[in-house]
């Protein structure tokens, strides 16, 4: 596809008071196609709060807010789709994918579509009851949302593990489930619908010359879904390292779900190594406070925590999930089984006994490797090869 002066919508199926790094890569993105093909790109969000990152996208480019839900509006974006005379729609996250294939149909125009694989799928069935009618009606939903209405669609996944899921699903023929590639299959598989893009990291917000902090050794994780990722295998883990007597505090930002498990967890009185603060969008202050990092999700696809984390300066502990599989080659990862407590106090015993300088320089190493590999420019260079291949 030649894009010169063509109209290129984003569709971000996200509502959130920060736009994090995601954000940060779409707009560099939209910045080259503006720059160097005179593109018209326009951000497509659902209704919503405004906020900071909201307004910046406003200065620079056309923010359009859907009001219909996901799975109703695709009246609405045939209005977008025909009064923009869109050429091509790259959309991310699920939600919008079928309300899009709809309305770029009805509106008869030769619109391209990429959509992005950002979110991780878990087809793990087993301890459910009627699993086979599970595996019926999971095979017909993805099938349908990619069999069908994505039949001619460009597929980007995040992690090899995702893409590799997805096109099962396409191919089912709505009889044979998915199966689960080992990370040496998924490093070795071919896809036929796609290609595995894992994302670029805006490392402007992740200031180089990271200072080991003073005081008590602080871990540190991300909340947001309590099991999904992992809360209360961390908090099992640090009652653990309390029973034994190890000195530490564990930071986890908090939402209305983590405070609710807390508050059912522990009542009011917090374990003293426990610190709870608010998200913010200056992942820098929450870093700066951490001596390592702890990834315990169940599922996950690429993780940008994991990769901000390094490329910030943090050890990083976790677990063997395929989707995170890409960073266990950094000097400073270190792995445990998901859903091992004891493997994973373990690792952080390993990472508070270590030297400090020696782990400095291990976290060193890491941060120049995934500097290099996630580089930004990268990133908006390869999207961009895929909208002139299609």
């Amino acid at each position: 596809m030649d894009l010169n002066n063509k109209n290129i919508a984003f569709f971000i199926a996200m509502k959130c008071e920060y736009g994090g790094n995601l954000f940060l890569m779409l707009k560099t993105l939209a910045r080259i196609l503006k720059d160097k093909f005179s593109s018209n790109v326009y951000f497509v969000l659902p209704k919503q709060n405004i906020s900071g990152w909201h307004e910046v996208i406003r200065n620079e480019f056309e923010l359009v807010f859907i009001e219909a839900p996901y799975n109703n509006c695709s009246h609405e974006i045939l209005k977008f789709i025909t009064e923009k005379k869109i050429d091509l729609i790259h959309s991310h996250f699920e939600a919008y994918d079928i309300s899009i294939s709809k309305a770029v149909k009805r509106s008869r125009r030769n619109v391209k579509q990429v959509w992005h694989l950002h979110d991780a799928i878990n087809i793990d069935l087993s301890g459910r009851n009627y699993i086979f009618l599970r595996k019926l009606i999971r095979n017909y939903r993805n099938w349908r949302h990619y069999g069908y209405y994505g039949k001619n669609i460009y597929l980007l996944g995040v992690s090899a593990e995702i893409l590799s899921i997805i096109e099962q699903f396409k191919d089912s023929k709505l009889i044979k489930y998915p199966k689960l590639l080992s990370n040496e299959e998924l490093s070795n598989a071919n896809f036929k619908y796609g290609e595995v893009l894992i994302n670029g990291i805006d490392t402007s917000r992740l200031p180089e010359g990271y200072k080991r902090p003073t005081g008590v050794f602080t871990f540190f994780s991300f909340g947001g879904r309590v099991k999904g990722k992992g809360i209360p295998v961390i908090l099992d883990a640090c009652e653990i390292l309390e029973k034994q007597n190890y000195k530490f505090k564990m930071l986890i930002t908090t939402n209305m779900k983590v405070d609710m498990y807390v508050k059912e967890r522990y009542g009011h009185n917090l374990p003293e190594w426990l610190m709870l603060e608010k998200q913010t969008d200056n992942i820098a202050s929450l870093f700066s406070q951490s001596h390592c990092y702890i990834s315990a999700s169940l599922y996950e696809t690429m993780s940008m925590a994991i990769a901000e984390a390094s490329i910030y300066g943090l050890p990083v502990i976790q677990n063997d999930l395929p989707g995170t599989f890409w960073n266990t080659d950094t000097p400073s990862a270190f792995v445990f089984e998901k859903n091992n407590v004891d493997q994973l106090v373990v690792k952080m015993k390993q990472v508070m006994a270590m030297d400090p300088y020696e782990l400095e320089q291990k976290c060193q190493i890491s941060s120049s490797m995934n500097r290099e590999r996630l580089a930004l420019n990268k990133w908006v260079e390869a999207v961009i090869k895929v909208y002139q291949k299609i």
